[in-house]
């Protein structure tokens, strides 16, 4: 498992046989931080179609592409999702 943060999320990422799922937590209300927390969105289930580069499966966002960012180590650093970058929380 794999998480990811983000200023009002949190994104797990865990496999499932050969499919990956990513988990969003909403840890506060938008508009504002005042705003009441949404329900989470239903878990996207994503597949590889490249190395470090994944496709969404099914749902109103299927055809969405995600991919890896690696550090200068080759470990995961960062998660993009669309145009929206995300950093990986410290194991």
């Amino acid at each position: 498992m794999l998480s990811i943060l983000a200023a009002a999320l949190t994104v797990t990422v865990s496999l499932d046989g050969d499919v990956l799922v990513l988990e969003r937590t909403v840890k506060q209300g938008f508009p504002t931080k005042d705003s009441p927390v949404p329900p989470p969105p239903p878990p996207a289930r994503f597949q590889f179609f490249e190395t470090d580069r994944l496709v969404r499966l099914d749902g109103p966002m299927k055809g969405t592409t995600a991919e890896f960012i690696r550090k200068d180590d080759g470990s995961i650093g960062w998660l993009r999702v669309g145009s929206r970058i995300h950093i990986r929380e410290h194991d």
